[in-house]
């Protein structure tokens, strides 16, 4: 409808690359279908499908010419069984025994000795005229081996999907790393985003080290990590603030990624996204629900990293009302004057369905935040609404990681 002269592009492509003529490389499998199931292991035993195969060759190699014995019962609808334990050198009354070798002009196609323990792990059966047939069950068989195109792989999308435009499905990253490397091996994802690579690396028992350039992504991801293996899992953090000096630091070379690390702190997030320009005196925003109080409620943030002004609590008040949030949250490199403190405390309190009082504009400052004695104060029943929370993976917890 849009005048495109071409057949549609809906697949993107993959570029494999290697160091060297050496590589790791792990085959991958896809499911039967059931359709394929259907016809080819058509038959069943147990509640298990299988198929029988040939166990003859058309070349020889090793001992492979050997006489197959087989055995069974006189009597109505007795089945040939291997005779395992050379019964037919003393026979018994009432079985009958045989000797069966390949079809003319061919071979076997495993060793006697290889054939004996097929039998004993009981997956031969005997044809009518005594023959072996191999049954090959479809649940030990891997399936079928993965080509370049991949559609069983569908678009990261409901719990899995959490908000980031370019957030890749989990499963297309396992496979790759499965495909890739062993465990124990080093994943590393330069452009790691919202950490899908890291995820399914920890996921798969592979170390990992991902890297990106905006601490909106990196405080993403720490979340993500924790969400899915929980708080026992450690890894290191490296180049985001620690302290007042690396704050201060970050805030020099760039207030806007000051900015968004800043609100990451109280688990809001930016108020535009990456976008940098005005932003109304909204810098982050976070939501909360209070109990016996129906809707999510909104608290807007303000992040300042240079030395406060004596108005800017006065706007944040402005904007508070004027956003109709229930609270402002203020964050500053540098503490609050004491005629600071008394314009938030102007705000007054609300009152949560718990009965107790959280002052509507919070002063918070950056050593607070980083060594724990401070945090926002708010209601919290629903404490995950701001974003949205990865599935915990289940299973044995891995080792410490590096990040």
């Amino acid at each position: 409808k849009q005048g495109r002269k071409q057949f549609g592009n809906v697949r993107d492509v993959i570029l494999f690359y290697t160091r060297s003529n050496d590589w790791t490389w792990n085959w991958q499998y896809t499911d039967y279908s059931p359709t394929y199931l259907a016809t080819e292991y058509r038959h069943a035993i147990e509640g298990r499908q299988y198929k029988e195969t040939d166990l003859t060759a058309n070349k020889s190699g090793g001992d492979v010419s050997f006489t197959w014995r087989v055995k069974r019962e006189v009597r109505p609808n007795a089945h040939w069984e291997a005779d395992l334990k050379a019964e037919h050198l003393n026979p018994k009354a009432g079985c009958e025994y045989k000797g069966v070798t390949p079809y003319s002009g061919r071979f076997w196609a495993y060793s006697k000795e290889n054939l004996i323990a097929l039998a004993k792990a009981g997956k031969l059966k005997h044809r009518e005229t005594g023959m072996p047939r191999l049954m090959q069950f479809a649940d030990e068989m891997p399936g079928v081996a993965l080509q370049t195109d991949w559609q069983d792989i569908s678009p990261a999308g409901g719990n899995e999907y959490l908000g980031y435009p370019t957030q890749k499905p989990l499963a297309l990253l396992e496979r790759i790393i499965q495909a890739s490397s062993n465990k124990g091996d080093v994943v590393l994802d330069p452009f790691c985003g919202c950490g899908t690579a890291v995820h399914a690396a920890q996921k798969l028992k592979r170390d990992w080290i991902g890297i990106d350039i905006t601490h909106l992504a990196i405080s993403l991801i720490e979340k993500r990590m924790k969400d899915a293996f929980g708080e026992k899992l450690k890894f290191d953090v490296i180049g985001t603030p620690g302290d007042l000096e690396a704050a201060r630091d970050l805030s020099l070379r760039d207030r806007y990624q000051f900015q968004w690390w800043a609100t990451s702190l109280v688990n809001a997030q930016p108020f535009q996204g990456k976008k940098k320009g005005k932003d109304g005196g909204i810098d982050g925003i976070k939501f909360f629900h209070d109990a016996d109080k129906e809707g999510a409620r909104k608290i807007i943030v303000s992040v300042k990293s240079g030395h406060l002004k004596a108005d800017d609590v006065r706007s944040l008040l402005a904007v508070r009302e004027r956003e109709g949030a229930e609270f402002g949250l203020l964050i500053c490199l540098y503490p609050p004057t004491k005629g600071m403190k008394t314009d938030a405390a102007s705000a007054g309190f609300y009152t949560g369905a718990n009965g107790r009082d959280y002052p509507r504009l919070q002063i918070l400052d950056i050593p607070g935040l980083l060594n724990g004695t401070q945090r926002a104060e708010h209601p919290d029943q629903l404490p995950d609404m701001n974003f949205k929370k990865a599935k915990k993976e289940t299973g044995k917890k891995d080792q410490d990681k590096l990040f």
